[in-house]
């Protein structure tokens, strides 16, 4: 399951590398926290 913490460590590696984004396997298999983490982007 993807939490908060998990998430923030893909986002980072994504701007690290310069890379286009990330995938889901799954919607739905998530915490609601995760959102904020992506607001920045809006």
């Amino acid at each position: 399951m993807e939490d908060q913490q998990s998430m923030t460590m893909l986002r980072d590696l994504v701007n690290k590398y310069r890379l286009i984004g990330i995938a889901a396997w799954r919607n739905g298999m998530e915490t609601a926290d995760i959102w904020p983490v992506f607001n920045v982007y809006r």
